[in-house]
């Protein structure tokens, strides 16, 4: 299965359900690049990279909003955040495969008022939303070594993934 990698939290936020809409808290994946049109339709991997850039910058940006409260605090309103599913930042599974995911289309960020996209994505003019749908998570991650753009993974890595409301 050709699958991507997902700095975290991105990744897990495509399988966490928002109790206020009853869809994951992320329905896009941005990126500069368009997908292969090969893949529209269809189901790919979801690869949480090891990468802790974006968990950083996370703990940096809540830690500001805190007024400079300690990390703890950071770890806390992240863990509330994301429903009490994880412990810490660095709980957060990095480095292994989640589960899977349709996608559906790919949309120019042009497309549609910024404000219409959602929160967890870069959509600023000039990059693509790649709309998924249909996730599948695996009961739990993978270890799994990934790479840059899409690589191969086979199938029955992903055998034991079940969908999630939304």
């Amino acid at each position: 299965m050709k699958t991507i990698s997902l700095w975290q939290p991105h990744g897990s936020l495509l399988f966490i359900i928002d109790p206020t809409t009853g869809r994951p808290f992320k329905l896009h994946e941005t990126r500069h690049w368009a997908p292969p049109t090969r893949l529209i339709g269809q189901r790919i991997g979801i690869h949480a990279a090891k990468n802790t850039a974006d968990l950083e910058g996370l703990q940096d940006y809540l830690r500001d909003r805190d007024a400079g409260g300690p990390e703890l605090a950071c770890d806390e309103a992240f863990r509330v955040a994301l429903r009490r599913r994880f412990e810490k930042l660095v709980d957060i599974p990095r480095g292994c495969l989640l589960g899977t995911a349709v996608l559906v289309a790919a949309h120019r960020t042009e497309s549609r008022p910024m404000a219409e996209w959602g929160h967890f994505g870069d959509f600023s003019p000039g990059r693509w939303a790649w709309e998924l749908g249909e996730v599948r998570a695996l009961p739990e991650p993978v270890p799994w070594r990934g790479a840059q753009g899409f690589f191969d993974v086979p199938d029955e890595a992903f055998a034991t993934a079940v969908g999630i409301a939304g």
